[in-house]
This record gives C-alpha cells, sequence and structure tokens, in this order.
C-alpha cells in the first residue's frame, strides 16, 4: 500500500477575472461571426373560402412542387382581396419568391361594399406591391356554380386582363376550372382519377367534385372553407383545384416540379 503523502494537493488557480472576460468577449465575437442561416423561398397564398377548403391540398401539393420551399396559405371565408391589403404589407419582409392571389368576387366585407369597381383597382394595387419586391404574381380565376357554363368569373376576367398587361413583371393566370368541368359545363360528378378509386361509387365511376351548395369544394357545406379550415376529409373537387393552381405556379418557377395529372380510374 502506498504511503499516506501529508503534501497538500495543489489545486487550479482560479481563473482571473480580466482572463474570462476575454474569453466571452472573444465567444460573442465569433458567434457574431457566424452567418445567419437564409431563410428558405417562400410562396404565399391569399384566398377566400376556396383557398381555405383547399389549403391543405395546396401545402402538400406546393411543397412537393417545390422541395425545400415555405409555404403559407392566408385564406379567410367570404374575404375579398381588398381585406389582406395589411397583411400583404406586412408580408413584405418575408421576401417572398412567389404570390399566388385567389378571390372568387365575394361583396360581404366594408372594404367592398361602396366599391363596384373595386376588384380592379385592388388588383393593380397588389400587382404594383409584389413589383416592387420583385416578386411575380399568380392569379386565380374563380368558379362558377354547378350546372353553369365554364367561366372564369368577373373577377376571374379583371385577373386575367391585369395579367396580360403586366406579364412583362412575371404576372400570370390560371383558371381553376381546369379539372372541374366535363364538356364545357361545371358538374357535380366527375370520373374518379386512379388515385380515387377507394374514394369511386361502385355503379358509375365518378367522384363528387362540389358541395351540396353547388359552389364550395368540400364534400359537406360549411365544414371547410366557412370555417377557415381545411376539408376534414378527402374533397377531389379540393384537389382538381389545387393541381390546376400548383401547375401554373410551378411553371413559373425554374426548376419546380409539374405535378403530373392522374389518369382515369379502371376496372378488371
Amino acid at each position: 500500500m502506498r504511503p499516506f503523502s501529508s503534501t497538500p494537493i495543489s489545486r487550479p488557480r482560479a481563473l482571473r477575472p480580466r482572463f474570462v472576460t476575454a474569453v466571452i468577449l472573444l465567444a460573442l465575437l465569433g458567434a457574431a461571426c457566424l452567418p445567419v442561416a437564409p431563410q428558405p423561398p417562400t410562396v404565399v397564398v391569399y384566398g377566400d373560402s376556396l383557398s381555405s377548403e383547399a389549403s391543405g391540398q395546396l401545402d402538400n401539393q406546393l411543397q412537393t412542387a417545390f422541395p425545400g420551399w415555405r409555404v403559407i396559405v392566408r385564406s379567410q371565408g367570404g374575404a375579398a382581396l381588398c381585406d389582406f391589403k395589411s397583411n400583404m404589407q406586412d408580408d413584405a419582409n418575408l421576401e417572398a419568391d412567389l404570390v399566388i392571389i385567389q378571390f372568387s368576387g365575394n361583396f360581404f366585407t366594408p372594404c367592398t361594399n361602396q366599391r363596384s369597381d373595386g376588384y380592379f383597382f385592388d388588383t393593380a394595387w397588389a400587382i404594383n406591391l409584389w413589383h416592387e419586391r420583385n416578386t411575380p404574381v399568380l392569379f386565380v380565376g374563380g368558379l362558377s356554380r354547378v350546372g353553369q357554363p365554364a367561366s372564369i368569373g368577373t373577377t376571374g376576367g379583371v385577373y386575367k386582363w391585369w395579367a396580360k398587361q403586366t406579364a412583362a413583371w412575371g404576372t400570370r393566370f390560371v383558371d381553376a376550372s381546369t379539372f372541374l368541368v366535363e364538356d364545357g359545363i361545371y358538374k357535380q360528378t366527375l370520373p374518379c382519377y386512379a388515385s380515387e378509386e377507394e374514394s369511386c361509387t361502385a355503379d358509375n365511376d365518378r367522384i363528387n367534385v362540389r358541395s351540396s351548395d353547388g359552389f364550395h369544394l368540400c364534400n359537406t357545406p360549411g365544414s371547410g372553407g366557412l370555417g377557415n379550415m381545411p376539408c376534414p376529409d378527402y374533397a377531389s373537387g379540393a384537389y382538381r383545384f389545387a393541381l390546376a393552381i400548383v401547375r401554373a405556379a410551378a411553371a413559373m418557377i425554374p426548376g419546380a416540379i409539374i405535378p403530373s395529372v392522374p389518369g382515369p380510374v379502371t376496372y378488371r
């Protein structure tokens, strides 16, 4: 056994205050010099109840079309474009790389009640706002009710006109009815996609694409957009509405993945 030593054990000296201060300063300076992680590219969607109902589909499909992008959907049932002016101004710091604007033509809110031509001038305002930030804008034409001829609606006409006038700024227009009409008419049901085989009715291989109110997209009226929530269950109309928008959006951005259109369901 090693004999016990009476020599006191030396302990490390306490760090001098000046040395501690220097270490802290160097650490802070080093942290300050670290590069700030860049924000991911961003796409922002503004819309009314249709965007609310399709928000889940828009988010999923946009994330697939734009891998690594941040997707922000701002929507409000019954809202008009002018209701989102302050939101758009606040969102300027997001440095969005793409903005999508969808409003069907609601006239329920105070900013539209006394302005029959409000959408015309509000569309111009939005284009100028985002052009100042070098952000391209995609406008989405509205839908008509079941049984009516295919149409982009009044606001769609305004959007399409302005998109043509400012095409050099990167403004574009998409007809959201692309996958919601048959023989030139808005239909309550349409042939199922192969991806929707489990949701198809067995008798005619068709699927419901509009709410029973003939306008909205969720299977049950008020279960989605009117409550400013995505459809609670799979809704083919919301999927098709989002598909038309995302395909057009992806075509605007180099390197984006344009989603394919599913083929029809087939049975053996």
